[in-house]
């Protein structure tokens, strides 16, 4: 950690900041937009971890990305966590542990009814 936050981390802030002005998902960029996703593409089961007191990430924007991604079958509200970091620095990682193994659990039983193999 004592390097933090590193180029890549900046960047990817700067990539959030670059979100929250276009309004859309896309690919970083130093120009002015990026390429847009086109997350209708994104065929795999997708279970969206977030925590609700993020400063970057609001709840609105994980409804947003759930409604554009195909197939999420679970947005986790890891609403005993503080912020996003907490994902992956929290001292009790029992709570993200369960949640994870539920999530995997999941995906499986999605799976199974769908009759998909990825």
């Amino acid at each position: 950690m004592s390097r933090v936050p590193s180029v890549a981390s900046v960047r990817e802030i700067l990539h959030l900041v670059q979100l929250k002005r276009t309004g859309r998902f896309e690919a970083y960029s130093e120009e002015s937009e990026g390429k847009e996703y086109d997350l209708s593409k994104v065929t795999i089961p997708v279970a969206l971890f977030y925590t609700p007191n993020d400063v970057l990430i609001s709840t609105t924007d994980v409804d947003t990305l759930a409604k554009e991604l195909p197939n999420v079958y679970w947005q986790v509200n890891m609403e005993e966590l503080d912020n996003n970091l907490d994902l992956l620095y929290s001292k009790d990682m029992n709570q993200m542990k369960e949640k994870v193994e539920q999530a995997l659990q999941k995906d499986i039983q999605f799976l199974n009814e769908n009759n998909n193999l990825y």
